[in-house]
């Protein structure tokens, strides 16, 4: 049997919606509906204060530390009442291999403008001491001493005057002064 193929200007084949005197499909046309636009009003700005819970714990992994750093970092005196529960091991088993450069600056201003002012409602010698300690502690310490910025040594060596100024803690001071070469 020999195929059959329409001639080229003949209309396409059509389907059963086709009009029978024309072959056409007719074409459904959809009208867009305009919808009104209204000028857009600026939203008003809200302030919104979120009560963060402050771990009651120390970190036991750097990932946690910072995963908890970024929560708070915000927030200095958050952060300082969370360095008030770290011990002076705590920094050695967390910075193992490497201190986060990331964290540093802020802890020791932290340190200095939280932990060591009396003004400050964070106010505590004795864990700002557990910190510039346990920051001595970690294998890379020495490497991160190179590191510190001018804006660093000033928050450690405000540090270490305010804890300078207690007499308890004057042997401490003056070891801490040599490993941080001040």
């Amino acid at each position: 049997a020999p195929l059959l193929v329409p001639p080229i200007d003949a209309p396409p084949a059509t389907t059963s919606s086709a009009s029978p005197k024309t072959g056409e499909v007719p074409v459904k046309q959809v009208k867009k509906e305009k919808k009104e636009t209204l000028p857009k009003k600026p939203l008003p700005v809200r302030n919104i204060k979120v009560k963060l819970k402050v771990p009651s714990e120390a970190p036991t992994t750097i990932s946690e530390l910072e995963r908890n750093w970024r929560e708070l970092k915000a927030q200095p005196e958050l952060l300082a009442t969370y360095l008030k529960v770290f011990k002076v091991g705590t920094f050695k088993k967390l910075f193992k291999e490497s201190i986060s450069p990331d964290i540093i600056p802020q802890l020791l201003s932290v340190t200095a403008t939280q932990l060591c002012d009396e003004a400050s409602e964070c106010h505590d010698p004795s864990s700002a001491l557990r910190v510039m300690k346990g920051l001595t502690k970690s294998k890379s310490f020495s490497f991160t001493l190179m590191l510190l910025s001018d804006a660093d040594k000033v928050n450690v060596g405000r540090t270490l005057d305010v804890l300078g100024q207690q007499r308890k803690h004057t042997a401490d001071v003056a070891e801490l002064r040599s490993q941080y070469n001040l």
